[in-house]
């Protein structure tokens, strides 16, 4: 149990390094103008911004690591700096840090995502290194709420990235039983493969044992074989606690 909370708390700190975190400092990614500009976002002072913009404020600004401006945005929760940027023509598809763009990134504040699929954000923008698109992304930091807006965006839940798998995979590994149970109802195929022949079923029920799981995920679980068994589909062994 204390190497299962380590693993946890570690992986708690990865998905705030990649998702948010209003404490990203400018000077941790940008110099001189840009980190003025970038403090502006942070501060979420839209009549800073705008007067940045106004005279000269580069919004395509990379820092380090591949960090666009638009990205820095979405890191700090700044809506009136996500909402500027689009309004002067920041590309909302543009490829930044980690092979993603800022709808990966948003996938943790519906907001966000709202407002960049209404600046022209593409649904289906894929991670060039790994072929994932935000609804993958949407398992490691979403909810069904953004799974919802992401759908009526257009975004394609059968999608399968460069590993040959689908969102619904990830959701599996993840222990995403709300947003599994979404995606079939759907219309997400639960009989889809992955490269090695597994279905989702395979991952999801297979671990963490019964004992460890929270009432929640029982829950879930259960939800998710009667949604099987209704709709004509077997379970498979590891499944039939959950009957």
């Amino acid at each position: 149990m204390i190497v299962l909370l380590g693993l946890m708390l570690a992986g708690c700190s990865l998905l705030t390094a990649r998702f948010g975190g209003s404490g990203l400092m400018p000077d941790q990614y940008f110099e001189g103008a840009d980190a003025e500009f970038a403090g502006a976002i942070r501060a979420r002072d839209a009549e800073k911004i705008a007067e940045l913009i106004l005279t000269g404020a580069d919004v395509e600004a990379t820092g380090s690591d591949g960090l666009t401006m638009l990205q820095y945005a979405v890191r700090t929760s700044s809506l009136p700096g996500v909402t500027a940027l689009l309004e002067a023509g920041a590309d909302p598809d543009r490829i930044g840090v980690g092979g993603e763009s800022a709808l990966h990134l948003a996938v943790a504040d519906a907001t966000l995502v709202s407002a960049l699929l209404d600046g022209g954000a593409n649904p289906n923008v894929q991670n060039p290194q790994t072929g994932e698109t935000p609804v993958t992304t949407v398992c490691l930091a979403g909810g069904v709420d953004v799974l919802e807006i992401l759908f009526q965006a257009g975004a394609d839940l059968n999608h399968r990235d460069l590993l040959d798998e689908l969102a619904l995979h990830t959701c599996a590994r993840t222990n995403q039983g709300a947003l599994i149970l979404r995606m079939l109802e759907l219309g997400v195929d639960p009989l889809a493969p992955t490269s090695r022949g597994d279905t989702f079923q395979e991952i999801y029920f297979s671990y963490p044992p019964r004992e460890v799981l929270s009432d929640s995920a029982v829950e879930h679980r259960r939800q998710i074989v009667a949604w099987l068994l209704a709709h004509g589909y077997r379970i498979i062994p590891e499944a039939e606690p959950y009957r």
